[in-house]
């Protein structure tokens, strides 16, 4: 399991707004190709979503939304053997909160480089969710739209669309190769999102 944590100086509910707002992954979460919203049920949410990194990656996640926590489990995926993870949210005595943020990838790949790639993502969402937030605070303290009450544990996530409704609008992006294998003579070179990564034997 890779985790990460990150301290949010902007309102709490704008936070947990970002975090469900599924409609909106496409403008904050790395290598997110697609976020569609299949189905709720109270507190779960069924998302069909395509993240791009070391190959296109297709699944079918739940996501449930608790006051204090969101978590989700992969449910279906022609491309992986497992995605899991969580964002819980816990407030500090200075009136910051923090995020603590971890996932588990489960693909064909060597763990030492899903690890790393999730490390980096995990890294990226840090920063955005501090940006994102900044920028409603900036904002004059405007929130996402509904978020009012998102920490209430009625809450439920904002939702772009519905198993009957209409799709999300989805950014047309050609499907990207962030991981190239190499064998040399040195061992197995190993290239992802611009870093270079060498395995020997």
């Amino acid at each position: 399991m890779v985790k990460n944590t990150v301290i949010v100086k902007g309102d709490r509910a704008a936070t947990y707004q970002i975090l469900t707002d599924f409609s909106k992954y496409l403008e904050w979460y790395p290598e997110c190709e697609k976020c569609a919203v299949i189905s709720v049920n109270g507190t779960a949410t069924d998302v069909d979503m395509v993240l791009g990194g070391m190959k296109v990656a297709r699944m079918v996640l739940r996501y449930d939304c608790q006051p204090d926590a969101v978590t989700y489990n992969m449910v279906s995926s022609p491309d992986l053997k497992g995605f899991t993870g969580s964002y819980r949210i816990s407030d500090n005595p200075d009136g910051t909160h923090t995020v603590a943020m971890e996932v588990e990838l489960t693909a064909s790949a060597p763990k030492f480089v899903t690890d790393r790639m999730m490390k980096s993502s995990l890294e990226k969402q840090a920063k955005q969710l501090q940006d994102r937030n900044a920028r409603f605070a900036g904002a004059g303290g405007a929130r996402p739209a509904a978020a009012a009450g998102a920490a209430s544990s009625a809450a439920a996530p904002a939702v772009a669309a519905t198993a009957g409704g209409t799709q999300p609008a989805v950014r047309a992006k050609r499907p990207r190769c962030l991981l190239r294998v190499r064998k040399t003579g040195e061992g197995v070179s190993i290239w992802y999102a611009g870093a270079d990564y060498r395995k020997t034997p």
